[in-house]
């Protein structure tokens, strides 16, 4: 995958339509979903990070976008980011909003 990015970034195309192009093979899509999943869990990563530093507002914001990312499946990915958004809440003293977050988690 290296050789043809490289390879086409030397061409003189390389402002041409290659987004179309390499969009429908199984290994973009599978390199994609890899790039995704990475991407929640750095999100709850920078969560916990945040949390340590008692930045609770950018806490509570990593762990939103990771859940929307996640959407609604159950993964531990998801568990995290309720768990850490809810304690963030609590250190915060946003007790009622902490209560309806890790409710999700029972």
């Amino acid at each position: 995958m290296y050789i043809r990015i490289h390879d086409f970034f030397k061409s003189k195309d390389s402002k041409g339509n290659y987004i179309k192009e390499d969009s429908t093979t199984d290994e973009f899509l599978g390199a994609i979903s890899k790039l995704r999943e990475l991407e929640k869990t750095n999100l709850t990563n920078l969560a916990v990070i945040n949390l340590k530093q008692m930045q609770y507002g950018r806490c509570i914001d990593f762990c939103e976008k990771a859940i929307t990312l996640e959407g609604d499946a159950y993964t531990p990915c998801l568990i995290k980011a309720y768990f850490l958004m809810g304690k963030a809440l609590i250190d915060h003293t946003e007790y009622s909003k902490a209560e309806t977050c890790l409710e999700k988690l029972v």
